[in-house]
């Protein structure tokens, strides 16, 4: 519960550093605060009536599939994100932004050829770039 409390609060404490505002970079430690409060909600959820009885290797294992979850969506959604900063609209901006996609292309390359040596769930492929999608997901196939 603690973990939950403290990421809410960090989550609250940045929303009002930014006045509420659209920034174009999401601070990280918004997006770290947020997964880790939607974490811990998911795992009392998940063992809402018998939390007690999870010991420490039950709890790494949970957070650990979770945590491998959250990266393959991102890296699901990577390629729409590379073909968005190739297409620039502004001529100005797309030098700089091709290179910053082919260095984002060359830091996850060996990630994505782990990932597709995985099997992944039977989702729609549009719905894997979403987090709220593979937690559906996951709630559905826990027995």
């Amino acid at each position: 519960m603690w973990f939950s409390d403290r990421a809410k609060e960090t989550v609250k404490e940045i929303n009002i550093s930014i006045s509420g505002e659209m920034v174009e970079n999401i601070p990280k430690e918004l997006i770290a605060a947020n997964s880790m409060y939607r974490m811990v909600e998911t795992i009392l959820l998940r063992d809402e009536s018998n939390i007690e009885q999870i010991n420490e290797e039950q709890l790494f294992a949970i957070l650990n599939g979770m945590i491998a979850d959250i990266f393959s969506a991102c890296f699901t959604n990577l390629p729409q994100v590379i073909i968005v900063k190739c297409h620039e609209s502004v001529i100005e901006k797309r030098e700089a932004s091709v290179k910053a996609a082919a260095k984002l292309l060359g830091k996850t390359t060996k990630i994505i050829e782990r990932l597709e040596r995985c099997e992944l769930p039977s989702m729609d492929p549009d719905k894997m770039a979403h987090v709220d999608e593979w937690r559906h997901y996951l709630k559905q196939s826990i027995p």
